[in-house]
């Protein structure tokens, strides 16, 4: 299996305060951090693990499991790229059909 595990930090306090806009409150973007990657070649599966900081002080988790299937020979970061690539991608199309 590869694995690409990378260290869990805390998150920073936000550094760019809401601003009150009439009745409604703008609130700061989300940015997710890449928590882990990893690809089965015997099933060709894929799992991405992606957290952010919440409004309510905790954290959002974000994770995908997907097939992932590919006929060329990439080294393990290309793969490890291409496989965050198609994650991010399928939850944009996932927040756009809300």
């Amino acid at each position: 299996m590869l694995s690409g595990l990378l260290t869990y930090q805390a998150f920073p306090a936000p550094t760019v305060p809401a601003t009150a806009v009439g009745a409604f409150s703008l609130v700061t973007a989300m940015n997710f951090i890449l928590i882990r990657t990893e690809w089965d070649r015997e099933t060709e599966r894929a799992y991405v693990e992606l957290r952010a900081r919440d409004d309510g002080g905790g954290e959002s988790i974000v994770t995908a499991i997907f097939s992932y299937r590919t006929t060329s020979r990439i080294s393990k970061h290309e793969l490890k790229q291409d496989i965050v690539r198609k994650a991010r991608h399928m939850f944009k199309r996932a927040g756009a059909t809300t």
